[in-house]
């Protein structure tokens, strides 16, 4: 997750590029316990995509996330955030995540 001077805003991300790139169109998945750092990991790659590919669309999904875990998303990243809480029942979980996927396939 370089940005355009060389210098790396977070070693974590940089480390995850190295190890595992990230290409156009992909699609990523990230299992951890809470408060483990996933959502600064994932604001940080959001983050790092919208400098470096202005011109990449940004979809980013979260499921059972602490309302205020989105809120913060929504707030810090350029692009497309769609949620479900963890307030919500599995059926609805699967419902959003099969209205992204759909979303993302489609061309245009």
């Amino acid at each position: 997750m370089e940005r355009g001077n060389g210098s790396t805003e977070d070693l974590t991300a940089r480390v995850l590029d190295l190890a595992s790139p990230i290409g156009r169109g992909q699609r990523g998945l990230i299992v951890a316990p809470p408060k483990a750092g996933k959502t600064m990991l994932l604001q940080n790659i959001a983050q790092s995509i919208a400098y470096n590919h202005p011109d990449c669309v940004l979809m980013v999904l979260l499921i059972d996330e602490r309302p205020e875990e989105v809120t913060e998303m929504q707030r810090l990243v350029k692009g497309e955030v769609v949620a479900s809480t963890f307030d919500e029942p599995a059926s609805r979980h699967v419902q959003v995540a099969e209205m992204v996927i759909e979303k993302a396939q489609t061309p245009g």
